[in-house]
C-alpha cells in the first residue's frame, strides 16, 4: 500500500494495512544527528540558515534552496512518512543583517517590517521587535486598506506559480499525500487582537483577503492533483484561545466555511491545525466550519485525543504524541507515549500519527526512532 493510499483511507475512515505516518516538522539539528550529517531540516533554525543564505548572495541561496530540497526528501524516506510538503520557510529577503544572529526584514520607514534573532541556545529564530509593536489598533484601518488595494491589482495565480508544488507531484504525486499548508489566522500580536474588539470589521477585511487568497490557492493546486490541504491558523495556548469565542464565530468562523466548502466541490480534504485549548470553540471548529481533520493536537493543553474521536469522530485526527515527553522523556516514555495515541484514535481509520506539533531541537534521537518505529508496528491493522 502506498503512502497516498494510507492518508486518503485516514480521511475516509477506512484502516489500511496500518495507521499512516506523517511529521510536518523534524527540528534540523535532531535530523542532522540521526542523518549523521549536516541536514536543513525544519524548525525556525532553517529560517536564520536561510537568512543567511540570502547574505551570500542569490546563487548561495539557490544552492540552499536545493540543499533543503535533497534533504527534505531524504528525511522523509528515512523515516518512510506517507505524505510529504517542503519546510516552513520565510520566503522572504531579509534587508540588512544587523549582527551575527539579527536580520531586519522589510523597511522600518515603511509599514510590514520584522527584526527576527536567532538564539543559540534554544535553536529559535523568531521576532524581537516588529512595526505592530509601534502602532495603534486605528493604525490598521490603512494597513488592511493597503492591502486590499495591493490584493485587488496583483495578477492572478497560475500553475507556474507553485513550481515546487509541480516538482513534488511529478516525483511523488502517485506514492505519498503531497501536502499544501495556506492558513487562515488573526496575526497574534497585541495591537490585532485589541482590534478585535475595537474595529473587528476592520480584522474581518483581513482575514477577507486571507480568505480569497487561499481559495484561488487551492482551486489551482486541486487541479495539478493536491488532495489534501494541511491549513489552518495557531489560534491558542493552553489556557484557551486568544480572542473570544465571539470573535472566532463572527470573525474566523465565515472564512472556513467558504474554505471547506470549496474543498468539498473540488473533492479534496482541509485539515485545520493549531496547538492549545481549542474545547472553547469546539462546536464552531469541529462542526459548523465543515472542516475534514483536526491536527496539533496538544493533550497538554487539553485536547484530550480519547474524548475527541467520541464526540467528533467524524473528524481525521493527526498528532497528539507529546513533544514534552518525546523531548524529555525515556524511550519507554515515548513508547508507551506512541501505543496511547494510536489506542486512542486509530480503531475504524481517521487517524495519522505524529506529534502534537513537531519534533523539537534537542529532542534525543532515539526517542524519534522509537516513536516512529513503534508506530509503524504497533500500528498494524
Amino acid at each position: 500500500m502506498t503512502g497516498k493510499e494510507r492518508i486518503l483511507l485516514a480521511f475516509q475512515h477506512k484502516e489500511g494495512d496500518r495507521v499512516p505516518i506523517y511529521e510536518q516538522a523534524i527540528a534540523s539539528d535532531v535530523a542532522s544527528e540521526i542523518m549523521g550529517r549536516k541536514v536543513y531540516a525544519q524548525g525556525t533554525s532553517l529560517h536564520y540558515e536561510d537568512a543567511k543564505a540570502w547574505m551570500n548572495g542569490r546563487e548561495a541561496y539557490r544552492e540552499f534552496e536545493e540543499k533543503v530540497w535533497e534533504d527534505t526528501i531524504a528525511i522523509n524516506k528515512y523515516f518512510e512518512f506517507d505524505a510529504i510538503d517542503l519546510p516552513w520557510r520565510l520566503e522572504e529577503k531579509p534587508g540588512e543583517q544587523l549582527d551575527e544572529y539579527t536580520f531586519l526584514y522589510g523597511d522600518r520607514e515603511e509599514k510590514w517590517w520584522n527584526i527576527y534573532r536567532f538564539d543559540p541556545v534554544s535553536s529559535c529564530y523568531g521576532i524581537i521587535d516588529s512595526w505592530e509593536n509601534h502602532i495603534e489598533p486605528q493604525d490598521l484601518i490603512e494597513a488592511v486598506e493597503e492591502m486590499e488595494k495591493e490584493f485587488s491589482n496583483r495578477p492572478a495565480l497560475m500553475e507556474k506559480d507553485f513550481p515546487e508544488k509541480k516538482r513534488l507531484l511529478n516525483m511523488f504525486g502517485e506514492e505519498l499525500a503531497v501536502l499544501t499548508n495556506p492558513g487562515i489566522a488573526i496575526p497574534y500580536a497585541p495591537v490585532w487582537f485589541e482590534a478585535t474588539i475595537l474595529y473587528p470589521e476592520v480584522v474581518g477585511r483581513y482575514l477577507e483577503i486571507q480568505v480569497a487568497s487561499i481559495l484561488e490557492e487551492i482551486t489551482i493546486l486541486a487541479k495539478m492533483g493536491v488532495k489534501i490541504i494541511w491549513g489552518g491558523g495557531d489560534m491558542a495556548s493552553k489556557n484557551g484561545p486568544f480572542y473570544s469565542p465571539k470573535t472566532f464565530r463572527d470573525l474566523v468562523l465565515p472564512g472556513l466555511k467558504k474554505i471547506t466548502s470549496l474543498c468539498n466541490k473540488l473533492g479534496v480534504y482541509f485539515l485545520f491545525r493549531s496547538d492549545g485549548n481549542l474545547w472553547p470553540v469546539a462546536k464552531e471548529l469541529f462542526v459548523e466550519s465543515g472542516i475534514h481533520g483536526y491536527g496539533e493536537i496538544e493533550g497538554d493543553a487539553g485536547m484530550d485525543l480519547v474524548k475527541l474521536k467520541k464526540e467528533y469522530g467524524h473528524l481525521t485526527f493527526w498528532g497528539n504524541v507529546s513533544c514534552d515527553i518525546l523531548r524529555r522523556g525515556t524511550k519507554a516514555d515515548v513508547i508507551n507515549e506512541t501505543k496511547r495515541c494510536i489506542d486512542a484514535a486509530a480503531k475504524g481509520g481517521g487517524y495519522i500519527f505524529g506529534t502534537s506539533n513537531s519534533v523539537l531541537s534537542g529532542t534525543p534521537p532515539e526517542n524519534v526512532i522509537a516513536m516512529y518505529e513503534t508506530a509503524k508496528e504497533y500500528g498494524r491493522y
